[in-house]
């Protein structure tokens, strides 16, 4: 951030996650207008409709997916403040909706971390599932450091 704000503000442009999601072809079209470059046929045809999940993708995107890991965001949550309080200076002076400061309570519907994977766990095991991509039990790990490493 420190770096960013060396720049003269005409030099840089802020993108906003929720924006891309909502609007892909719109905000695209937004950051190639600032490039000054033109939207060729197959930006526009990756940029148009939703935007695909990642084929590693265990569990559909929801907005609230990441207080699933609630208790290690809470233990850093005080440090952030400086770093998010900066983010949300640069959001208002562009015109864009800020973050929440305030850490949101876990809703009741979010999966607390599961506990550590036993030998016993490994019947249920997840075929086809390759080494490097999340775990799909949701442990945070990646399958070949929970489940693969039991098969």
């Amino acid at each position: 951030m420190t770096s960013l704000s060396k720049l003269p503000d005409e030099r840089w442009h802020l993108v906003s996650y929720h924006d891309l999601v909502s609007d892909p072809q719109g905000t695209t079209q937004k950051i190639v207008d600032f490039c000054q470059i033109p939207m060729d046929d197959s930006l526009s045809k990756c940029s148009s409709g939703k935007l695909p999940h990642s084929r590693y993708t265990v569990s559909a995107p929801k907005a609230d997916k990441w207080l699933a890991n609630y208790p290690a965001i809470a233990a850093i949550w005080p440090e952030a403040q400086a770093c998010l309080n900066k983010i949300n200076h640069l959001l208002t002076a562009r015109g864009m909706r800020p973050f929440d400061t305030e850490l949101p309570t876990p809703p009741k519907d979010i999966e607390t971390p599961l506990a550590p994977r036993t030998a016993d766990s490994a019947q249920h095991g997840y075929p086809n599932t390759p080494r490097n991509a999340p775990c799909p039990c949701g442990a945070a790990k990646r399958y070949k450091e929970c489940h693969g490493k039991l098969a």
